[in-house]
C-alpha cells in the first residue's frame, strides 16, 4: 500500500462535506435563529468546495509530474494518463449506468430542467460520456467539475509535454532543476486571461441567471483554479529550498491570509458578479494559502479524540472521489420523497448526509478501490507524492 498525505485527505473531506451544505435541502426559515444561521452559512458557502478540490487536484496531478520528471528524467505520458483514467472513469461510468437506468424508471428522479426521462436526449448522454457536460448538459448538476478537471489533464499533459520539447532548443543547457522555468509565467497567463474572459462574459450581453451559473462551469472560465495548484506544485518541487522555508516561517500568516480570501463566499454566491470576476481568483488563492498550511505546518491534532476526528476526516479524504460522485443523486432522490418543513427538515438533512456518505463509501469500496488497486498492480506508481491520484 502506498503511502498517504493525511493532511491532505483531510482537506479532501473538508472539500466534500462543503458540497454536501450546498446539496442538502435548503434551510427553512422557521428554524431556530441560530440553527437557520450555522446550516445557511453551510448551504451558501458549499459551493466552494470545488474551488479546494480544483486547486488540490492542481497541486496533487502536477506534482506527479514533476517527480517523475526529478526521479526519473523523463514522463512517461502513456502510463500517466492510463493512471488517470483508471482513476476516474470505471467509477464516472458507474454512475452513468445507474443514471440511465433511472431515465427509464420514472420521471420523478432528474430535475425538471432536464427532457423527461424516457425521452433522454442522447446528445446530454453523449456529453457525459465525453466529459462535455459543462458546455452541452448533464444529467447530476454537480458533474460539470469533472470535466473541466478532464480538460485540466489534458491540457496540463500537452503543456508540459511541449515543455519539454521545446525549452532545452530556446536555453541549451538548461539545468534538470530549471527543465520547467516557463512553467509560473505559463500559470499567470493562465490566471490573467481567465480573470479577463470571466469579466468580458459579465459585461456583454445581460446574462440570465441560469447564464451565469453556466458560466462558472466553463472551463475556460475555472481553469485558472487548477493552474494555481500547478503554481504552488512548481515551487514547492524546483524553489523548495527558499519557497519552504518562507512558508514553514509564515504558515500562520498563510492561514489567516487563506481564511480571509474565502471569507466573501460567506456573502456572495457563485454567480454574483463580485464573486464570479475577481471572488474565484481570491477564492483559489484562498485554498492555496490552506493547502500550504496543511503541508508545512509542523502541528498534530491536540487530544486523542480530535486525533480520532482527523484520522475519520482523512478516510473519507481516501474515498472523496466516490463520496462526491455519488452524494448529489442519494441526496437529491430523497429530498422527493421526504417532507422538507418545520421539524421533518432536520430528519431530512440527516438521513441525506449521512446517506449520502455511507453511499459515496460503498461505492468505492464496490468500484473504485478494486481498480485503483489493479492500476497500481500493472501501471505502478512512480516514486514521489501519490496519495489519492
Amino acid at each position: 500500500m502506498r503511502s498517504r498525505n493525511k493532511s491532505l485527505d483531510v482537506l479532501r473531506a473538508i472539500a466534500v462535506f462543503m458540497t454536501f451544505g450546498r446539496h442538502m435541502a435548503a434551510p427553512q426559515k422557521d428554524l431556530p435563529p441560530l440553527v437557520y444561521n450555522i446550516l445557511h452559512a453551510w448551504f451558501k458557502t458549499g459551493w466552494a468546495g470545488v474551488s479546494l478540490f480544483f486547486v488540490l487536484s492542481g497541486f496533487l496531478v502536477s506534482s506527479l509530474m514533476f517527480n517523475e520528471f526529478a526521479n526519473t528524467g523523463g514522463i512517461r505520458f502513456a502510463r500517466f494518463y492510463i493512471r488517470r483514467g483508471l482513476k476516474i472513469y470505471p467509477a464516472f461510468y458507474c454512475l452513468l449506468a445507474v443514471s440511465l437506468v433511472l431515465a427509464y424508471a420514472g420521471p420523478h428522479y432528474f430535475q425538471r430542467d432536464l427532457t423527461p426521462p424516457g425521452k433522454l436526449e442522447w446528445k446530454i448522454v453523449l456529453s457525459e460520456m465525453f466529459f462535455l457536460q459543462n458546455y452541452l448538459g448533464y444529467i447530476w448538476v454537480h458533474v460539470w467539475s469533472l470535466a473541466v478537471e478532464e480538460h485540466f489533464y489534458i491540457s496540463l499533459g500537452i503543456l508540459i509535454f511541449l515543455i519539454m520539447k521545446t525549452y532545452p532548443l530556446i536555453s541549451p543547457g538548461t539545468a534538470a532543476h530549471d527543465r520547467f522555468k516557463p512553467v509560473p509565467w505559463i500559470c499567470a497567463m493562465v490566471f490573467v486571461t481567465c480573470l479577463v474572459l470571466r469579466y468580458l462574459y459579465l459585461s456583454g450581453a445581460p446574462r440570465t441567471m441560469d447564464e451565469r451559473f453556466a458560466g462558472t462551469c466553463y472551463t475556460h472560465l475555472r481553469i485558472d483554479s487548477l493552474f494555481f495548484g500547478v503554481f504552488l506544485a512548481y515551487f514547492a518541487k524546483f524553489r523548495s529550498s527558499s519557497f519552504l522555508t518562507w512558508v514553514k516561517g509564515h504558515s500562520i500568516l498563510l492561514l489567516a491570509t487563506g481564511l480571509v480570501l474565502i471569507a466573501p463566499s460567506l456573502k456572495y454566491e457563485e454567480t454574483d458578479a463580485f464573486m464570479f470576476v475577481p471572488g474565484f481568483t481570491l477564492m483559489y488563492m484562498g485554498f492555496g494559502c490552506l493547502l500550504l498550511f496543511m503541508l508545512y505546518h509542523d502541528w498534530k491534532p491536540a487530544g486523542r479524540f480530535i486525533a480520532k476526528f482527523f484520522d475519520l476526516l482523512a478516510y473519507v479524504g481516501q474515498n472523496s472521489y466516490s463520496v462526491y460522485l455519488w452524494h448529489f443523486p442519494v441526496m437529491y432522490i430523497i429530498g422527493l420523497f421526504l417532507p422538507s418543513t418545520g421539524n421533518a427538515y432536520y430528519a431530512l438533512i440527516a438521513v441525506q448526509n449521512v446517506a449520502g456518505l455511507i453511499v459515496g463509501l460503498v461505492m468505492a469500496k464496490l468500484i473504485e478501490m478494486p481498480v485503483l488497486t489493479l492500476r497500481d498492480k500493472f501501471f505502478a506508481p512512480t516514486k514521489g507524492l501519490t496519495a489519492g491520484v
